[in-house]
């Protein structure tokens, strides 16, 4: 009976009351692991910590899209991009759309050598210009192109020797004279609002090369002399250069400078007009072929009347009959002389 209870007890108690592990057991070691394995976790070391941090290399950054005219891609809104190949002398310009003729950028390097541009105005390219830039970007009408351009050259520089010296400008050497085209009365002071007859006359040689287009049109003065000045006076004094030759509009040498052309003969007559037409005719002068006046002048050139007179000359002669000839009433109607007085050089042309 007793060792019935005492089983009973220890059974109770066995259920009832946890039991201590012993010593060694297996369990005891499991635990102790845990325990440790648990403090482990929940453990940081702060100097661990911080030499991992400082040696983790830096991540590297994206790089960023190449974008824009410029990289070799074409994009929107471009028509073309060759990268560094780009430039406004080439197919594709800088701002990445194709080079056309009229975009006012010479192409002077284009992949294709047949779409290489001469010149190129952009807007303001013309076909009927002379000296710019037609409309497929070739030179217009200009001096040097082996064509004469009425109202804008003399001629085209030629070979010396061959004919008049034609400069590099298109214009022949030295200074010109012509006979006028249109005739008058011996009334010149309706050219003007102020001034004499000879002023007057001067505005009427202006007018004459100006509506030809003349170089230096309005340097002209007309030969023309009275009681208020001779040509010697309003002309030769506005003469900057006296060594080069006077010639027609055609080049041809009238005298080889200003003395020569003051002196008589000349070598040739002065019989072409503004335009290069021959004229044959009787012009008003009052003046003697050294240059001094020689009346009768149509009362200083202001008076139309029947009754007043004025020295002619002519076209036909070399002799002092170029100025010199008969006197006519000025109510007749007779032709100019006038002669350029400044040179393009002189004028910055």
């Amino acid at each position: 009976m007793k060792d019935a209870c005492g089983y009973i007890i220890c059974l109770g108690a066995l259920v009832g009351c946890p039991s201590a592990p012993e010593v060694g057991s297996s369990d005891a070691g499991s635990s102790a692991e845990s325990s440790s394995s648990s403090g482990d976790l929940s453990t940081t070391d702060p100097s661990q910590t911080t030499l991992d941090a400082s040696t983790e290399p830096e991540p590297e950054p994206e790089p960023e899209p190449d974008i824009g005219c410029g990289n070799g891609i074409v994009e929107p809104g471009e028509s073309c991009d060759e990268g560094q190949n780009n430039g406004d002398e080439r197919d594709c310009t800088s701002t990445c759309v194709h080079a056309i003729c009229g975009d006012g950028l010479l192409r002077s390097a284009p992949d294709n050598p047949a779409d290489l541009e001469l010149c190129d105005a952009g807007s303001d390219n013309n076909d009927n210009l002379y000296g710019g830039c037609r409309t497929d970007c070739t030179p217009g009408p200009h001096c040097g192109d082996g064509h004469i351009d009425a109202g804008y050259e003399e001629c085209e520089p030629q070979v010396p020797g061959d004919g008049p010296e034609c400069m590099q400008d298109c214009f022949f050497v030295g200074r010109a004279v012509f006979v006028s085209s249109a005739v008058f009365d011996g009334d010149f002071s309706s050219f003007v609002v102020e001034g004499s007859g000879l002023d007057g006359a001067d505005e009427a040689c202006r007018q004459v090369a100006n509506n030809a287009q003349l170089s230096a049109a309005d340097s002209y003065r007309a030969w023309l002399g009275s009681v208020e000045g001779s040509p010697n006076e309003r002309i030769t004094a506005e003469l900057h250069d006296l060594s080069v030759p006077v010639r027609l509009v055609d080049g041809t040498i009238v005298a080889m400078d200003w003395p020569a052309f003051l002196a008589v003969p000349h070598e040739h007559p002065i019989n072409l007009s503004e335009y290069g037409d021959h004229v044959d005719g009787f012009v008003w002068t009052g003046a003697a072929s050294s240059g001094e006046v020689a009346e009768p002048g149509c009362s200083a050139w202001t008076s139309n009347q029947f009754t007043d007179f004025g020295r002619l000359g002519s076209t036909q002669f070399t002799d002092e009959g170029w100025t010199q000839l008969i006197s006519d009433a000025c109510s007749y109607n007779n032709h100019l002389y006038c002669i350029q007085t400044a040179l393009l050089s002189e004028q910055g042309v």
